[in-house]
């Protein structure tokens, strides 16, 4: 499918009008057809919106520019096929392990399930689990937990259930029947209300399990869980702790999320069928899809593998990624096994991506020099309207029917102070910051004058005094410097990427029957 993201920048048409030759073809590109099969191959793919749009005055010519430029893109991979080879290989992975997740979402009965919880006699549970790295000392916590001994103090390894804030991985669980943790589902198996030793993750659980006799009541999240127990059943996947430790070692905090900042190493983090995934391919995997490989944002279909947002400690949030990643990849290796094909032209937007990658992206993040001479030759996108800080306090409305000449003079004033009880000033803002009430009457008062009543929404007045103005002008590069990059950035891509596929015109001639578009009937044919 043509993506908008990827294809948007639209400039004029440098198409020939002319007939080209075989029946339902609009085109040619380096001589090879555009065809009407194609065509409506294509809009038939697009989101209802976007289909929409098609329709509109030139909506089919825009439409056929962006099938010209995704061939022209098609024909400079062909040029050398090395460039996507990796991204290929995730796409892969995506769409084969998407194709067995419906596969077993379709074979999953849930009735069948929740009559199988129904029949058990339970209705809930409850779990003291823990991880150690030493089978000794597995047991004997194991021995000391069964004489009613449930000392917390021994110091345990991280686990996907380990508490955020300690990293212990002392938990205690209940809930109903369905929510048991699926890593503990063997020690249903086992004797009830005694401990057990687990090999775990590579390392050793201690886990013991109370039932509660009862009926089982079923909620709308059981089906939904029991699924993804049975996709989790199917895949296979095994996560080996002390890979999820030194994968996390190896990854750093950028705002909100988790990013390769290691070298790696061949530590196995995780098995996924037949493969051994290390803390070295966690690595290259998150790097591979970081948003800075993408112009306009992730793929869906390689979110999955994208730097996770940081949801609790970073440990923690590797173990949940890892988890992810694995089931990923096993069930894609289950689809391949199973015969699943990819359907033609899968590949071809990672292959149009990467070609893109290579010669667009890559040369359009500036350094520093390059932002600031974009900066210069690009002031008058920075100009900052008058800013103002005040003093400002709040009284009840009805106190507004007094005159005073000061803050002084108001009583059960609220504002804010600081530590030795003076006023504190706004920072410098723009008049809409203020709001539209108040913004107004701050911006046509003189600087130093004590102002005030302004009555606002509800039973509140506001006094304020002007104390600074910044005049309009063109903003610091310091103060915008990421939006500046960004939109240097922006610039030079978009420029680079119209060179592109000029130069790609000349490669590859292209030819249109412009007729032969408008005249597309596009829910059966030509018109």
């Amino acid at each position: 499918m043509v993506r908008k993201s990827f294809v948007c920048i639209v400039m004029g048409l440098a198409i020939l009008a002319a007939g080209c030759g075989g029946a339902g073809e609009l085109g040619s590109i380096g001589g090879e057809p555009v065809t009407e099969e194609q065509y409506l191959e294509v809009f038939n793919g697009l989101p209802a919106e976007e289909q929409v749009s098609v329709l509109e005055p030139g909506g089919r010519m825009e439409l056929m520019e962006r099938i010209v430029r995704k061939k022209l893109l098609l024909a400079a991979w062909a040029e050398d096929t090395s460039v996507s080879g990796p991204w290929e290989e995730l796409y892969t992975v995506s769409v084969l392990s998407d194709s067995m997740f419906r596969r077993i979402a379709m074979e999953f009965d849930a009735e069948s399930y929740i009559d199988s919880l129904s029949s058990t006699g339970y209705s809930s549970f409850s779990l003291r689990a823990v991880l150690f790295a030493d089978s000794s000392e597995a047991v004997q916590l194991a021995e000391q937990w069964n004489t009613g001994n449930f000392d917390q103090t021994v110091p345990s390894v991280s686990a996907p259930w380990s508490n955020p804030s300690t990293e212990s991985s002392y938990r205690f669980f209940s809930g109903p029947l369905h929510t048991l943790t699926p890593v503990f589902l063997p020690l249903l198996e086992m004797e009830h209300g005694t401990a057990h030793v687990l090999p775990m993750f590579g390392q050793w659980g201690v886990g013991l399990l109370e039932l509660e006799e009862g009926e089982w009541v079923s909620d709308e999240s059981a089906p939904g869980i029991g699924l993804m127990n049975l996709v989790g059943v199917r895949s296979g996947e095994k996560l080996l702790a002390a890979g999820i430790r030194e994968l996390a070692g190896n990854c750093a905090v950028s705002g909100t999320v988790l990013v390769p900042a290691g070298e790696g190493s061949s530590t196995p983090v995780a098995v996924a069928g037949t493969d051994t995934i290390t803390v070295s391919d966690f690595l290259e995997v998150m790097e591979m899809a970081s948003p800075s490989n993408f112009f306009g944002g992730v793929p869906e279909e390689l979110a999955a593998f994208s730097p996770p947002e940081l949801t609790f400690s970073p440990e923690i949030t590797i173990w949940f990624y890892a988890r992810s990643v694995a089931q990923r990849f096993a069930l894609a290796e289950s689809a391949s096994a199973a015969g699943v094909q990819i359907p033609s032209g899968t590949l071809d937007y990672a292959r149009a991506e990467s070609v893109v990658r290579d010669r667009v992206l890559k040369p359009s993040i500036p350094d520093s020099a390059e932002v600031a001479l974009w900066y210069e030759q690009n002031t008058d996108m920075f100009v900052l309207p008058e800013r103002r800080s005040v003093l400002l306090g709040y009284t009840e409305g009805s106190l507004a029917e007094t005159a005073p000449s000061s803050f002084e003079q108001l009583d059960q004033l609220q504002t804010i102070v600081d530590e030795d009880g003076e006023m504190v000033a706004t920072p410098a803002q723009f008049e809409v910051s203020f709001g539209e009430i108040l913004g107004p009457e701050i911006f046509q008062a003189e600087p130093g004058v004590f102002s005030g009543p302004v009555q606002l929404d509800g039973e509140l007045a506001a006094w304020f005094q002007v104390v600074e103005i910044v005049p309009s002008g063109v903003a610091a590069l310091d103060e915008i410097y990421p939006v500046a990059v960004s939109a240097a950035a922006n610039q030079i891509f978009s420029e680079g990427f119209e060179t592109l596929i000029s130069d790609l015109r000349s490669s590859y001639p292209v030819v249109v029957d412009t007729a032969a578009v408008v005249e597309i009937d596009l829910w059966g044919g030509m018109r």
